[in-house]
């Protein structure tokens, strides 16, 4: 099966014997309604939490341990 591609800015159309597809590549897009997800400074996991003292982000309270623990170390 021979395919032609016909290339065009943000499109692509590919067309075999008895099949067309059209492939829109456009970068462009509506702002998303969802909120922003937020992930830890740490694991790069979702962060729910933010340290006040910080302001880092973190994933929960193992995480939250350890960015006091650096905190106090750097303090002193």
């Amino acid at each position: 099966m021979k395919l032609q591609v016909v290339r065009q800015p943000f499109t692509v159309l590919v067309k075999a014997k008895n099949l067309t597809i059209f492939l829109d590549l456009s970068i462009e897009a509506p702002p998303s309604v969802l909120p922003q997800k937020h992930y830890c400074d740490i694991t790069g996991l979702e962060a729910p939490y933010t340290d006040p003292v910080t302001g880092l982000r973190y994933h929960d309270k193992d995480v939250y341990a350890l960015i006091k623990e650096m905190a106090s170390s750097i303090s002193q």
